[in-house]
């Protein structure tokens, strides 16, 4: 795999916790009777939607990565995959970095 997809992938597994951490900052801001619900009551729905939606995918395709690599042990693959479902927005950047980061260290 090219540096640049480990990149990118690295970058989409840290986003669900910085996404998470993002959503508790701005919480104040979203509730009813702040500013930004007065103008638009759907935002805290639509941010949401899309934060779960945006997570969940990135998390089935670490699923789907962690099942199908040839660079992950047979052993290994369940584990990993229970793992993501589980305790998906902190196991996805150790995954990342385990599974995608260092294979290229092991490879050279």
């Amino acid at each position: 795999m090219p540096k640049l997809w480990r990149v990118i992938l690295g970058a989409l597994s840290f986003a669900p916790l910085i996404g998470f951490c993002l959503l508790l900052a701005l919480s104040p801001h979203l509730v009813p009777g702040s500013d930004s619900h007065a103008s638009n009551p759907d935002l805290p729905f639509q941010i949401g939607l899309g934060y779960v939606a945006g997570s969940w995918v990135v998390i089935i395709g670490a699923i789907i990565l962690a099942l199908t690599s040839p660079h992950i042990r047979q052993s290994q693959r369940i584990s990993w995959a229970l793992a993501l479902f589980l305790f998906n927005m902190f196991a996805l950047p150790v995954f990342w970095y385990k599974c995608v980061w260092r294979v290229r260290d092991a490879a050279t």
